[in-house]
């Protein structure tokens, strides 16, 4: 659907499997968002000559130049009263011209577009939530949830209707939080009271504010009975800017907030990722690693020793007479190999890699990475190489499936909810292209017809799409050789099954598949090649 494509849908949720994978837990709020934008459009209008006002007619609607004015003869007042010319505009024939004197002017007409009207999926920030990580699962009944988020003040007062004391209220507030998170040096040292004050026509700059909503489950009308209740709270001026029923507010009361995990705890809604899974083995590999670097490098720079009696005179009374950029003085009688002495550090690094290679093969116990190999690691797979390659993928395949079915669980219940809130807002029909290939054909989407209609997603990856298709065409093509080798006339009482069995293999066109059988000889005749037929004729 064109509309989960405009959303974004698909790039919102490959951020999502990363961040799931990097931190174990990725929460999704999907929203219902109408963006509007309003702007005054110039046009020539209608105007009385002398009270200098816009001409408007019985609905209210200005008269501008490009709305024809007709002319036409009425009947005058009385009985005997002659026809008068009446002059009106053609999209409202009660509005009368005729009396008056009029002209065009500038004037400005205001518009109202919608920029956007779709749902959104929005990736939450870990900092940005709260909620119980004892409870087993993301339900009100378990836990509370509450997510903070950063929405201008004008906006705040279109969606949430405030008058203009409450603007300006959660205005003021906004800006002194504002200047109390600047640093002294940079504070206004004299700051308006009144935001009048900042604007001499009384204007509010949209500046943001820190919001706070919160899905509950309380008694809020203290009868003894919960509620899954939604609330959206300004903590700066200590504003509750809507309370109202979950039931109220989303599709049926769902929660509209879904948690994607990995390697998900026990009872728990949270899941680990794979930088914390391997958070122990890595730190230790790495500190195993860091020792023998240091111990390569100490080793690499050996302890010297020289014996001064062999050095002449102007070089004894140095302080460091060794230089390797520049020549020693040695005394006639000495050699160099006398002079200078080095002396290699032993090299305690073997007891190191050999526990640098017991923690490798302990993670290849824990992935399961224990395939022959070609390269320097052993038991370790070379990746470099076709084999190697294939080996990893495989073992990768195998290793990632759970973690790759909890994710498919968490995507299918969040787009559940995506398609869910998107058919309770479709307010018009919609046309969209069904079926792939040649089989693609327009079906119509009758907005009252999925309105509260329960949905059921079932989520199947590309490779094992492509998997299942190649699985079925083998399995078709068997099916339709074997129906090939019978006999035209048992063909008759056992298509039926064959058919049957390719719509099991999700083959649509199956009457196109399997032949009806052929009756007629002549017909039966054509079939043949055509040596065959050359014979039987004669």
């Amino acid at each position: 659907m064109w509309k989960t494509s405009q959303a974004g849908l698909t790039e919102t949720y490959c951020e999502t499997t990363m961040l799931t994978a990097i931190l174990g837990t990725q929460f999704t709020r999907t929203t219902w968002l109408v963006n509007t934008d309003s702007y005054e459009e110039p046009r020539t209008a209608l105007y009385d000559a002398k009270t200098k006002k816009p001409v408007l007619t019985s609905s209210g609607e200005a008269i501008f130049d490009d709305d024809p004015i007709l002319e036409e003869e009425r009947p005058g007042d009385g009985e005997a009263g002659a026809p008068v010319l009446a002059r009106f505009p053609k999209k409202d024939p009660q509005t009368d011209l005729s009396r008056g004197t009029y002209e065009y002017g500038k004037a400005f007409l205001k518009q109202d577009v919608v920029t956007y009207r779709n749902i959104k999926t929005h990736n939450l920030h870990f900092r940005d939530i709260a909620f119980d990580p004892t409870a087993p699962d993301l339900d009100l009944h378990h836990t509370d949830f509450f997510h903070s988020f950063t929405k201008g003040v004008l906006d705040i007062a279109k969606e949430y209707g405030l008058t203009d004391a409450e603007t300006r209220e959660l205005y003021h507030a906004a800006k002194e939080r504002s200047e109390s998170l600047k640093p002294e040096s940079a504070r206004s040292e004299s700051a308006p009271a009144d935001p009048d004050q900042d604007d001499p026509n009384g204007s509010i700059p949209n500046l943001p504010v820190r919001l706070i909503e919160g899905f509950m489950r309380v008694d809020a009308l203290g009868k003894g009975q919960a509620s899954n209740i939604y609330m959206v709270f300004a903590p700066q001026c200590e504003m509750c800017l809507k309370l109202d029923y979950l039931g109220n507010i989303t599709p049926k009361g769902k929660l509209p907030v879904h948690a994607h995990t990995i390697n998900r705890l026990p009872w728990r809604i949270v899941g680990r990722g794979f930088f914390e899974r391997f958070d122990k083995v890595q730190t230790f590999v790495d500190d195993l690693f860091n020792r023998i670097n240091w111990h390569d490098r100490k080793s690499s720079d050996p302890i010297t020793g020289f014996d001064k009696s062999k050095l002449a005179q102007e070089d004894e009374e140095e302080d460091e007479p060794f230089n390797s950029e520049k020549p020693l003085n040695l005394k006639p009688d000495s050699k160099l190999d006398e002079a200078i002495q080095f002396k290699a550090l032993p090299d305690l690094n073997d007891r190191t890699k050999e526990m640098l290679q017991m923690m490798v093969q302990m993670v290849q116990l824990r992935t399961g990475i224990t395939a022959a190999n070609q390269g320097d690691v052993a038991g370790l797979p070379e990746a470099s190489t076709a084999t190697g390659i294939k080996q990893l993928m495989s073992r990768a395949a195998v290793l990632l499936k759970s973690p790759i079915d909890q994710l498919k669980r968490s995507f299918t219940c969040d787009l559940e909810y995506s398609l869910l809130l998107l058919y309770t807002n479709l307010d018009e029909d919609e046309t969209f292209a069904f079926g792939e290939g040649e089989n693609t054909e327009l079906i119509e989407l009758k907005a009252d017809a999925v309105r509260g209609l329960e949905l059921n997603i079932s989520l199947l990856l590309t490779q094992a799409q492509n998997q299942f298709k190649l699985e079925n065409a083998k399995a078709a093509i068997d099916l339709l050789g074997r129906y090939i080798q019978l006999p035209e006339h048992e063909k008759t009482a056992a298509r039926s099954l064959f058919l049957q069995a390719l719509r099991a293999l999700d083959f649509q066109d199956a009457d196109s598949i399997i032949r009806a059988p052929i009756q007629d000889l002549q017909t039966l005749l054509t079939q043949l090649p055509p040596e065959l037929q050359a014979q039987l004729v004669h």
